[in-house]
């Protein structure tokens, strides 16, 4: 069972950079799949809109699910014979089944997340490109399953693109399998933490507050396996009925779940701590 103590998590934040948690963001989270038209199939009928991805020369083929709040889900497969670094570690991921591949986030600047990410020797690598920048992690890190990425041009999507059948306007939550490093790194970036729940899906976790949206750390299933995010948690529009769809494609879908984090309570107990991380 993960029931951190939060009194020493909380201890933790004073050795920790100074970076608002208001800027850092769930940006996107993959889901890898075995037959991209199968998913595709599947969300739809969950009342999902589907955005038509792309054809990468290295293999991988994608469909998007976005939301108004700017984040979303990306399905993606590997329809032919990886040839590069990152198609190959998709098809490893599939070999242990479908799921949850990976989380990326956003909302701050790659260099200033270089700079803390140095400061703190946490090991890392900087893919840069014409349109975003990424920080990945190696595989022994037990980070690898999480990425920050900086767009260097906003895309306006077609009203369309964001009006869903079922109504989802937001990713609210996410759990994730982490151990310590994850928990370093949450806090580094500002992420807060507020209590200790079970997920749907009957996992002990601990809660972190970024924004608006909640991170829920829990224990890797198995060990000396990749982690990865296990389900997420989302928000729809005047609507507060409960939904779950266990299982769909590795991943657990929860439409309007709680919120476990007081924001006030959050907000002065941040302030608080940025005042006394200030000098770092």
């Amino acid at each position: 069972m993960r029931f951190h103590s939060l009194a020493i998590i909380i201890a933790l934040l004073s050795i920790c950079a100074s970076v608002k948690a208001e800027q850092l963001r769930v940006d996107h989270v993959v889901i890898a799949v075995h037959n991209l038209e199968h998913a595709v199939t599947s969300y739809r009928k969950m009342g999902f809109t589907i955005k038509p991805g792309r054809f990468h020369k290295n293999g991988l083929f994608n469909s998007h699910i976005k939301f108004a709040d700017k984040t979303g889900l990306e399905l993606m497969a590997v329809t032919m014979e990886p040839t590069d670094s990152i198609s190959n570690a998709y098809s490893e991921f599939l070999q242990a089944g479908e799921g949850g591949a990976y989380i990326a986030f956003s909302g701050i600047k790659i260099q200033a997340m270089q700079t803390k990410l140095h400061k703190h020797n946490i090991k890392h690598e900087t893919i840069r490109s014409r349109l975003w920048d990424y920080v990945v992690f190696p595989e022994e890190s037990g980070i690898d399953h999480i990425f920050f990425i900086e767009n260097h041009k906003s895309h306006i999507e077609e009203e369309w693109v964001y009006r869903h059948d079922n109504a989802v306007t937001a990713i609210k939550n996410i759990w994730i399998e982490g151990g310590p490093n994850l928990d370093k790194l949450l806090l580094l970036f500002g992420a807060y933490p507020c209590t200790n729940i079970s997920t749907p899906d009957g996992l002990q976790g601990t809660v972190y507050r970024i924004e608006n949206q909640e991170i829920i750390v829990v224990p890797p299933k198995k060990q000396n396996v990749r982690s990865r995010f296990l389900g997420v948690g989302l928000e729809k529009k005047h609507v507060t009925l409960k939904e779950y769809y266990p299982g769909k494609h590795g991943i657990f879908v929860e439409f309007n779940s709680n919120v476990h984090c007081n924001q006030t309570i959050h907000n002065k107990a941040n302030a608080a701590n940025m005042k006394s991380r200030a000098a770092d």
